[in-house]
């Protein structure tokens, strides 16, 4: 496995441990904390696992560019008008 695969696969990884902080938050709240954990709560940690993604990420030699994360709230308040819509 070349350090580019080996990269890829934390990066999959890591993009599947976001996913789950996302629903943790949206199941319990954003402000909760974990019962028996530190002190950390689902804002807190969803944060730390998206740094993670960016690390991998960046260590790929990828660039998060502004013009794609524009592209994506535009497309985001676009469809969430046609949601609103629909009921």
């Amino acid at each position: 496995m070349t350090k580019a695969q080996h990269l890829l696969v934390i990066l999959a990884e890591e993009c599947a441990e976001v996913a789950k902080a996302a629903s943790k938050a949206i199941r319990f709240g954003m402000s909760k904390y974990k019962p028996g954990e530190c002190m950390e709560s689902n804002r807190d940690h969803l944060e730390r696992e998206l740094a993670e993604v960016v690390a991998v990420a960046e260590l790929l030699g990828l660039k998060i560019r502004d013009e794609h994360k524009r592209d994506k709230v535009a497309k985001l308040n676009h469809y969430m008008e046609v949601s609103v819509r629909c009921g």
